[in-house]
């Protein structure tokens, strides 16, 4: 492998190293082998100690896709390492038919309150709502191209507890389009995506390489502490 990846990046290498099926799409340009699912390679449902990975990681996102009629509300909560390129999701919510203040109501509940999150720029009124509601450091997310998200998404081994089923679902069911000719297109298929955005959103602040600086805004403890019954506030 390392003569061919000579004059390639680094996060390019990490790439092969992550998702070597993924590599030969983005890397290689061999679209042949991209038909199907997006995430085949780097992605593991699996039971771990969620107190224990965010103390490892040392970093935490969270990201929510606001739905609408038969679109669920979805939300991502995922320990981060930067550094070693690992994501850790350890809770999810998606609801159908639900308000926005019973969204915020999910949010106070299950101890995220005070928590950074980043939600659908296309609804910037319902996070305005969340603000008001209580959920005061919700915020949009920076738009960026769908492809740009997946592609993040890609360079991670995404690591998911079983509790976030949804999510584990969507992850094994999200494929790429096609033409009408039924020939694969480079870009996914707008579709049975929503716990998959609301990861996109969480982990957009990650985005570059690791420099040590990257942090959470929040303290991360009371979230997690407010789920497992440790605090009182």
């Amino acid at each position: 492998m390392s003569s061919s990846l000579t004059n390639i990046s680094s996060d390019s290498i990490g790439l092969y190293q992550t998702n070597p099926r993924r590599a030969k799409t983005v890397v290689d340009g061999d679209w042949g082998v991209a038909e199907g699912l997006v995430f085949e390679d780097n992605i593991e449902q699996i039971e771990f100690n969620t107190m224990d990975k965010i103390q490892e990681c040392g970093q935490t996102g969270f990201g929510l896709d606001y739905g609408f009629g038969n679109d669920p509300n979805a939300f991502v909560a995922v320990a981060v390492d930067v550094r070693n390129k690992q994501l850790w999701v350890y809770d999810e919510m998606y609801t159908y038919h639900q308000t926005t203040p019973h969204v915020a109501e999910w949010l106070k509940a299950n101890g995220y309150e005070r928590a950074r999150i980043y939600a659908d720029s296309a609804n910037p009124e319902r996070t305005a709502q969340l603000n008001d509601l209580g959920i005061v450091n919700a915020d949009s997310v920076v738009k960026t191209p769908i492809e740009a998200g997946i592609d993040q998404l890609w360079q991670y081994q995404i690591h998911v507890h079983p509790k976030c089923k949804n999510l584990w679902r969507e992850l094994n069911s999200y494929v790429f389009d096609s033409d009408r000719m039924g020939n694969t297109l480079s870009k996914p298929k707008d579709q049975d995506n929503h716990a998959i955005d609301a990861l996109r959103y969480a982990v957009r602040q990650y985005m570059g390489d690791y420099d040590g600086s990257l942090g959470v805004k929040w303290d991360e403890q009371y979230a997690i502490g407010r789920q497992m019954g440790v605090n009182d506030y």
